[in-house]
C-alpha cells in the first residue's frame, strides 16, 4: 500500500484561524465599548471576554501544531513528534469545548437580562439550559483529561501501553452528546427571544429588526452542525491530517458565537457614531405588557365619558404602551401631543439617552402610573377579580 502524499496543511490552518481570532477581537472591543457607553457592563460581557481569551489560546495551540508537523499525515511523524501532537490535542480539546461553552453561556446570561422582569417560565427555561450546558461541558473537560487516568497516559506511549482508558466508542458518543447539547442551546437561545419579541405590540419593521439581531446565533447552530458532521469522518489512525478541517470548523464556530453573540448589544454604539437610530434590545428590560386583553381600554366603560375624554384616555393608554415598548426595545417612545395626553409628559431624546439606568426605570414607571385614570384603574381591578 502506497503512502499518502507528504503535504503540510499548517499554513492553511494558520491562515484561516488567525483572521477569525482578529475579527472576534474587534467585536469584543465593540461590545465592551457599547456596554461602557451605556454604563451597562455585566457578567455576560466578562464571560464573553474570557471566551475570546481562550479562543486566542486555542490559536496559539494551532500555531504550535502547524510548526511542529502536526498537520501532516501521521505516517510521516517521528515518535517524538507523535507524542508531542497527542499532547497538544489533549490540551486543545478541553479548551475548544470551553470556548464554545462559555460563549453560549454569555449569550444565555444576556437572554436572562432581557427576561429580567418577564414571565417566570421563560427565565426558568433559560436557567435550565444554562445548567445543562455548563454541566455537560464541565464533564466533557474532565472526561477528555482523565479518560485514561493521568493525562500523561494519552501521549506517553510507555504509559499508554498499560493504561486503562474509557472505550473509544463511549468517548465518541459522549462527545457527540455534548455537541448536540451545545447546538440545541444555539437554537434555543435564538428562537425563545424571537418568540417573545414577536408577541410584543410594535411595528413590523422594528419587530423584524430585533428578531434578526437575536436570530443571528442560528448561523452558529448551523456551523456547529457542520462541525459535528466533519468530526464523524475523523480517522483516529491519521488524526493529525483529518483534524485540520475539524479545527477550522471549531474556529469558525467560536468566531460566530463571539460575533453574533455581541451584535445585539451594538446598536447604541452604532447610533452614537452614525446618528441613525435602530431598534435594539437593552441589556436590562422592564416588565412586559400584560397578555390579558381585558385590561385594554376598549373593555372599560366609556359610555359616560365625552368624546374628548375618551380620546384623551385612549391616548394615555397608547403612551403607556409606548413607554413600556421603549423600555423593552431601547427605542424612544413616539411623541404624543400634550393636547391628546392631557398634560402627560414624554421624556426628551437627550434625557432618554443620557440618564442613568435607575433614573430611566423610575421615570418610565412614573409615566405609566400617570397615564392610568381612575376609571381605567377600576376596570383593571374588576378584570383582575374576574380572572382570579
Amino acid at each position: 500500500m502506497s503512502l499518502p502524499p507528504n503535504v503540510d496543511r499548517g499554513t492553511l490552518l494558520q491562515a484561516v484561524t488567525f483572521p477569525m481570532i482578529a475579527v472576534a477581537f474587534i467585536f469584543i472591543v465593540l461590545r465592551l465599548w457599547a456596554r461602557s457607553y451605556k454604563r451597562t457592563l455585566g457578567v455576560d460581557d466578562g464571560i464573553m471576554l474570557f471566551s475570546w481569551i481562550l479562543f486566542m489560546a486555542e490559536g496559539v495551540i494551532f500555531h504550535f501544531t502547524a510548526i511542529s508537523n502536526g498537520t501532516r499525515h501521521w505516517q510521516y511523524l517521528s515518535l517524538e513528534e507523535k507524542e508531542y501532537q497527542l499532547k497538544l490535542v489533549t490540551i486543545h480539546q478541553p479548551i475548544a469545548f470551553t470556548v464554545t461553552g462559555l460563549g453560549r453561556v454569555a449569550v444565555g446570561v444576556t437572554i436572562l437580562r432581557i427576561f429580567e422582569n418577564t414571565s417566570r417560565w421563560e427565565k426558568q427555561a433559560v436557567w435550565a439550559m444554562l445548567i445543562l450546558m455548563s454541566t455537560t461541558t464541565t464533564i466533557a473537560v474532565f472526561v477528555i483529561l482523565f479518560r485514561c487516568g493521568p493525562p500523561q497516559a494519552q501521549w506517553d506511549f510507555a504509559m499508554m501501553a498499560t493504561a486503562k482508558c474509557l472505550p473509544w466508542t463511549s468517548y465518541v458518543r459522549f462527545d457527540w452528546f455534548v455537541i448536540v447539547v451545545q447546538t440545541f442551546a444555539d437554537y434555543f437561545f435564538s428562537i425563545l427571544p424571537m418568540a417573545v419579541v414577536w408577541r410584543l405590540k410594535m411595528s413590523l419593521r422594528r419587530k423584524m429588526t430585533i428578531i434578526c439581531l437575536l436570530g443571528l446565533t442560528l448561523i452558529t447552530a448551523a456551523a456547529a452542525t457542520v462541525k459535528s458532521i466533519i468530526q464523524v469522518n475523523v480517522v483516529p489512525s491519521d488524526f493529525t491530517w483529518n483534524m485540520v478541517p475539524a479545527c477550522i470548523c471549531n474556529a469558525i464556530e467560536a468566531m460566530f458565537i463571539i460575533v453574533f453573540g455581541s451584535v445585539p448589544v451594538l446598536p447604541p454604539l452604532w447610533e452614537a457614531c452614525t446618528h441613525i437610530r435602530l431598534p435594539s434590545v437593552r441589556s436590562k428590560l422592564g416588565t412586559r405588557l400584560p397578555k390579558n386583553p381585558s385590561t385594554s381600554p376598549k373593555d372599560c366603560p366609556l359610555s359616560t365619558q365625552t368624546p374628548s375624554e375618551t380620546a384623551a384616555q385612549q391616548a394615555r393608554w397608547l403612551q403607556a404602551r409606548d413607554l413600556e415598548l421603549a423600555r423593552l426595545t431601547d427605542y424612544p417612545a413616539p411623541y404624543i401631543s400634550s393636547a391628546a395626553t392631557a398634560g402627560v409628559g414624554t421624556p426628551s431624546q437627550s434625557e432618554e439617552w443620557e440618564s442613568s439606568e435607575d433614573r430611566w426605570k423610575i421615570h418610565v414607571h412614573q409615566q405609566v402610573q400617570q397615564t392610568i385614570t381612575p376609571a381605567s384603574s377600576e376596570c383593571e381591578a374588576g378584570n383582575t377579580t374576574r380572572t382570579d
